[in-house]
This record gives C-alpha cells, structure tokens and sequence, in this order.
C-alpha cells in the first residue's frame, strides 16, 4: 500500500517549481531497506532500496540527474499475492537507469506484465526544452491494456487503477491542490513540512475502526482505503519523501524515514534531504 501526490508545472517561473511530489512508502517493518542515498554503483541517482532476499536494489521511488524519475505503487489484490511473480521494484530502478523514453519502456513492460502482481507505474522525463513527458501503466485495469500519458497538474496515485477512486485519494487531491496554489508564498522548508503533515493524518477518514486491533482481512482491506498513513502492530507508512525539481533543476529529495529495526511501539524517525542539480 503506497501513496503519493505531484504536481508538474513544465514552464515554472522563479520561485515557482516543475515538479513537487509527495510519496508515503507503506511495507511490513520487518522487510530491509536501505535508506534514500546517491547510489554507489551510480551516483547520478537517488532512492532508498529493498534489501529483501531476492529482490535487491529494487525501489519505488527513484530519480536520476539526467532527469529521470519513477515509481510504483502495488495494487491491493483481494485473491493474495503470487509469491512466484517477479520483483515489481525493478520496474522503477531499471527505467532510471535506462535511456529509453517512457512509453516505449512502459510498452515493453506492458509484454509482460502478466509477470507480476498488481502495480501502478509511473515515470517521467524531464526534457531539455523544458517538457515533462509523463507516462502511466498499470497491469490490473481492462479499460487501460496500453501506456497513457499524463498531462500536466496534479495528479494523485494510490493502490487502485486510476479509474478507480478511494477516499484517501479524493482526500490528498484535495488538500494537495491547496498546499499546490499557496507555492508562491511558501519557503521549501515549510512546504516540504506542510506536505509530510497532509501525509501524516493517521485516522481512517469515514470508519470509526483502529486497525491495530484485531480484524478480518476483509474489514482490514476496506479501511486501507481510508488511511493516508497506517500504522499496526506489523505494518504501516514506513517513509515520506518529497521530491522538489526548481525552475533551475535543482532537485531536493527529502526522507523522513523510521529506523531500522522498527520497533511499532516506540517508532524512532530521522529525516535527511539530499540536494542535486539535473545534468
């Protein structure tokens, strides 16, 4: 379960900027991870990384300095999932590596995503002159069997198709587009702070039921539906990071991310921004 809001502005004036996304990271805590950093093997890009056995080096959240940003949001299955299927967060980390543009790359991914569990797939190229060429697939929707492109504005991502809609989502657009129109009048630090706030509200929006507790999957899945942040005694929002690109390309990529091992009870937080200029 993931979330995340962005909005695109392709021609910003100073002040103003091309990209401001939000993204909440919901996993089980006791799944490894490595913390949002400029890659070793590649220190033009940023992202934190599962360390699962397996699936290493996959992410769901990454961006390079020559302008390439991804990321995947797992669909909510009701069947379960196959543990046979391929990693999803390699969908993410080899798109940022590539060069390929993004339809052609979601097109291929398209082929086989049969491969996989449920996502939503995002990425985006951030062009010399000054576009934005943003593309979207997902393997569990009929009506959409082919890449779309997403135009500029806000637009708001969750664990369904999107042409679904969840509480939650209809929640963070609407509040996102208000933080979006105050822009102008906010420095980046109390933007970045008033984004993780909207990310942070921790209680279902319409059912009065506390998941922590004892429940039938059935009721659990319904009110993921309705929590922006979650939090069990085993699984919950375990990363926020706002990504901000200015009209200059300077990206800033802050993590507010708890530390490992998770302990649910006592959860310990750090944040860290890492700032970089697009190639």
């Amino acid at each position: 379960m993931c979330l995340t809001a962005l909005f695109i502005n392709p021609h910003p004036v100073s002040g103003e900027y091309k990209l401001i996304l939000v993204f909440n990271r919901d996993e089980f805590y006791e799944r490894p991870t490595k913390e949002a950093e400029f890659w070793q093997r590649n220190p033009n890009i940023i992202s934190g990384q599962d360390m699962f056995v397996g699936k290493e080096g996959g992410t769901w959240l990454g961006v390079s300095r020559m302008g390439r940003f991804a990321m995947l949001l797992n669909i909510l299955q009701p069947g379960g999932l196959n543990p046979d299927a391929k990693g999803r967060g390699s969908l993410v980390s080899n798109f940022i590596q590539g060069s390929m543009d993004g339809q052609t790359y979601l097109k291929d991914v398209a082929k086989e995503s049969a491969l996989y569990n449920g996502f939503n797939l995002i990425t985006m190229e951030f062009r010399k002159d000054g576009e934005v060429n943003t593309n979207y697939f997902t393997n569990r929707a009929s009506e959409l069997p082919e890449p779309v492109q997403i135009e500029p504005g806000v637009q708001v991502f969750s664990n369904h198709p999107v042409t679904e809609s969840w509480p939650k989502t209809d929640y963070v657009r609407s509040e996102f587009e208000k933080i979006v129109k105050r822009v102008p009048g906010l420095n980046k630090d109390n933007l970045i702070k008033e984004l993780i706030a909207m990310m942070s509200l921790d209680k279902p929006l319409i059912t009065d039921v506390d998941i922590s507790k004892e429940m039938l999957d059935v009721q659990k899945r319904k009110v993921l539906r309705e929590l922006v942040f979650i939090k069990s005694s085993n699984y919950g929002t375990r990363t926020t990071t706002v990504i901000l690109v200015d009209a200059e390309g300077t990206i800033s990529f802050t993590e507010r991310t708890l530390k490992e091992p998770i302990d649910s009870k006592n959860p310990d937080w750090q944040q860290k921004t890492h700032v970089a200029s697009m190639l």
